[in-house]
């Protein structure tokens, strides 16, 4: 009786293969009737050229050539006897019976074999299936972090019929993908998850290839920004927020860089915090960068961090800014050649009730042309109708927006290419007041007979009274006459600067060399005075508070003209502010509460 022989046959693929996958194994050793060979699975997946070996598992037995049959077609090679190579593009697709033969030199206790020469031979039949339809592409990729890691997870393919993983990285670079940050990792085709230990947040994406000699199968980018860091903020006094944050998602971060907020600055992965004054109308995006010593992550921020509230449009039409203006019941945002009536769903949010166009009224053409149109709304002083004064016409609507009336101002206005007036205000529909652009030169006019109550020879601030009454101009008051005629009634002890009035028909508010004044017309008295200690610019006064704002450079003042608390507010330099309904707007969308 011949000794049990025991040998192992393996596949091993050409090109990167884990041998330790489910179609390596070892194969079962011969019992004492003879040699059995054995390979699990029973059906072999064959996609690539494939050698076929025979490795013994006990020292004496000797390979001398190995054969290989598939469809009675011989896969000998003479120049390598001791292996099978199964080039699957000889016979294509398809489930086919492979059957081996191998020869071997053995020890026995015969004379032959006691010097090794004895020769014995041992078969076996498996099933083999060749596929070369390509596996389908791996289009999803999803993402956790667990225990601080970036983990990626995917859906196996259904056909395992490829080598490996490519699993390629990209970072961006501006709004442009970066070929030079590609990064190309090789992953077990087994697995079906993989932790990307250098990614720490910011925008990224992945791209998963199925790879083998013969095939390549691209899956579709999946793109990811997951936050670096967790932040929120709030408001501890005044315009004074504090910024603060908690540890980085993510282990192997070992600080943080904090931008967008001025220098940057830089932290451990510790939480942390800062407080920042923030102008008035000003915004941030405060951008965390996580870094460790291999990579940093390339986050920018996407949380807007600024002062007060900020005005939102749910339409999302861009062109739309500014605090509405009221007009009887509705709420109007005049653009360049539009108006939008919206609906005030909450003090902040807005929604388009309907958008109308004026560009008709300009004789322009409504794409390619602009004009010289007053794109402030003027509301008459009864709160019923509205004038829009484009070169030498005034277009009245009704508190619809129905345009009602054309006024051509010719008589009073020259036309021609500096045809336009601004400044404008209207007492009812009888007197308006403006500045005519083409001579520069304040006017009160009536619109009703279109004839010029009163024109000085210059462009110094005035007012019209609420009650059509008075007429300031400069440092002079005059009582108006039956809407005809003005007679000078007080001189005031300082020339304007900038004029406003109250909810009090007999009073006024004047800003004159860094002064501001409030005055009274029928006692013809100062009520109040504040040293701005500088300009005092861009008046404003809110009708429901009984409050009048103006701006020094970056600071904005509120007096309260009832109780004369003064209320400072530092305020970003690019834009305006005006007062409405005891809240302080900024033309770039912002409104803070007073």
């Amino acid at each position: 009786m011949r000794p049990a022989l025991s040998f192992l046959i393996l596949l091993i693929f050409v090109g990167c293969y884990d041998p330790g996958g489910e179609n390596f194994v070892e194969h079962a050793s011969p019992n004492l009737s003879g040699v059995e060979i054995s390979i699990k699975p029973s059906d072999l997946l064959v996609f690539q050229k494939t050698n076929l070996n025979v490795k013994f598992t006990t020292n004496g037995p000797t390979l001398e050539k190995l054969e290989g049959f598939i469809n009675d077609v011989s896969l000998f090679v003479p120049e390598s006897p001791k292996q099978v190579i199964i080039d699957p593009a000889m016979f294509g697709s398809g489930k086919f019976k492979l059957h081996l033969v191998a020869t071997v030199k053995v020890k026995t206790e015969s004379v032959a074999g006691q010097f090794g020469l004895e020769v014995s031979s041992f078969a076996r039949d498996f099933d083999l299936v060749i596929d070369l339809t390509p596996p389908e592409s791996i289009n999803k990729l999803n993402y956790r972090i667990e225990d601080g890691r970036f983990i990626l997870e995917w859906d196996k393919p259904t056909k395992l019929n490829f080598s490996n993983y490519l699993l390629k990285k990209y970072l961006k670079n501006g709004d442009t993908w970066s070929t030079f940050a590609e990064r190309q990792m090789l992953i077990n085709r087994q697995k079906s998850s993989f932790r990307d230990s250098t990614y720490l947040g910011g925008p990224v994406r992945y791209k998963m290839e199925l790879v083998s000699d013969d095939i390549t199968v691209i899956g579709s980018n999946n793109d990811f920004d997951v936050p670096s860091i967790k932040f929120s903020f709030e408001q501890e006094s005044g315009l004074n927020y504090r910024l603060f944050w908690e540890t980085t998602f993510y282990n192997s971060a070992e600080g943080v860089i904090l931008g967008n907020l001025g220098p940057d600055m830089h932290f451990d992965s510790q939480p942390h915090s800062i407080t920042k004054e923030i102008e008035f109308g000003d915004y941030y995006y405060p951008a965390f960068s996580v870094f460790s010593n291999s990579t940093r992550s390339s986050t920018w921020g996407n949380e807007k961090l600024y002062a007060g509230r900020e005005l939102v449009f749910e339409d999302n039409l861009t062109e739309v800014q500014g605090a509405p203006i009221k007009l009887g019941n509705k709420s109007y945002v005049v653009e360049q050649r539009d108006v939008f009536i919206v609906n005030e769903v909450d003090e902040v949010t807005m929604s388009i009730q309907r958008r109308q166009s004026y560009s008709h009224l300009l004789g322009l053409n409504p794409v390619t042309e602009s004009g010289y149109a007053n794109r402030q709304l003027i509301v008459n002083s009864s709160k019923t109708d509205a004038y829009l004064f484009v070169g030498q016409y005034a277009y009245r609507f009704d508190d619809n927006f129905q345009h009602i009336q054309t006024v051509n101002l010719t008589p009073i206005v020259q036309t021609g290419s500096r045809s336009f007036v601004y400044g404008t205000q209207i007492y009812g529909n009888v007197l308006a007041g403006f500045v005519d652009y083409s001579d520069f030169e304040t006017k009160l006019i009536n619109l009703n007979n279109l004839t010029v109550i009163f024109q000085p020879d210059n462009n110094d601030p005035f007012l019209l009274t609420s009650d059509g009454h008075h007429y300031i101009h400069s440092d002079n008051v005059y009582e108006i006459i039956d809407n005809n005629s003005v007679v000078k009634i007080w001189t005031l002890p300082t020339k304007s600067g900038q004029l406003v009035g109250t909810n009090n028909s007999n009073q006024f508010v004047q800003s004159s060399g860094g002064f501001v004044y409030l005055y009274d017309i029928a006692t013809k008295s100062e009520i109040m005075r504040y040293d701005n200690k500088s300009f005092f610019g861009e008046l404003s006064y809110d009708m429901g508070s009984n409050k009048v704002g103006g701006h020094n450079r970056e600071i904005y003042n509120v007096i309260d003209l009832s109780s004369h608390v003064v209320n400072n507010y530092k305020v970003f330099t690019n834009a305006t502010y005006f007062l409405r309904n005891n809240k302080l707007y900024s033309t770039n969308g912002f409104v803070l509460d007073l």
